[in-house]
């Protein structure tokens, strides 16, 4: 299994990161983001749902907003779409707001969750983006990050020193994958956006602290799809 590592962003790039809910975009690209910044590339952060179903809608934009502070991003540049949790797939609209904002903003890189993710908003994430990209001429590059699917991370857990990898069944020739590798600040720094997140480490449901705290890895994952 080859496992490419992702091209480092410069400051020319302009980085689009989509989080159906409040969490996504840390869980799967905190440490793009941080290094991102770092190099002085642009990036925006847009959150698609309001997050209501698991929690406060207010209590959950308040932790992105602080978490990405974290990752140096501004208040400025993250938006909340404020669409209904659980029923992103029907909302038609979302497909329009992703076409102004794509049109407007320019991304040279964009980061959305997987059509394989077990999860029904991130699924309809990577619909509204695929059904917005028919309309935009210039097409940026795409990655997808994957957060809910069976055994994945693998192990769970708080395992800092550990690398994430892709799902044995989602390795074959119709995408390719990449890694970022973080430090072991980063991993930390990481560590400490992902316990921002109070009211997610708090559910019993779908979200366990567990399953949180196994994307503090020595690495991101992402993939492209081969066309």
């Amino acid at each position: 299994m080859v496992i490419k590592k992702i091209k480092g962003p410069t400051k020319k790039d302009r980085i689009l990161v989509l989080a159906p809910h409040p969490d996504d975009e840390s869980l799967g690209c905190f440490g793009y983001i941080h290094k991102a910044l770092k190099s002085g590339a642009k990036v925006k952060v847009i959150v698609l749902t309001d997050g209501k179903f698991l929690s406060k809608t207010e209590q959950r934009y308040k932790e992105t907003i602080e978490t990405m502070e974290k990752a140096g991003l501004k208040r400025k540049n993250i938006f909340f779409l404020g669409f209904r949790d659980l029923h992103l797939k029907r909302t038609v609209y979302c497909t329009t707001v992703l076409i102004k904002i794509i049109s407007s903003f320019k991304p040279t890189i964009i980061f959305s969750t997987s059509n394989y993710d077990f999860n029904i908003d991130h699924k309809a994430c990577y619909y509204h983006l695929k059904k917005a990209l028919e309309k935009i001429k210039n097409k940026p590059k795409v990655y997808y990050y994957l957060i809910h699917y069976i055994f994945f991370p693998f192990p769970r857990g708080l395992k800092p020193n550990k690398k994430i990898f892709p799902p044995l069944t989602l390795i074959n020739s119709k995408r390719t994958w990449f890694k970022l590798e973080l430090t072991e600040k980063e991993t930390k720094l990481k560590k400490e956006a992902i316990l921002n997140y109070k009211s997610q480490l708090r559910m019993l449901l779908f979200v366990t602290k567990k399953k949180l705290f196994s994307f503090i890895r020595r690495n991101e994952l992402f993939y492209k799809e081969n066309t």
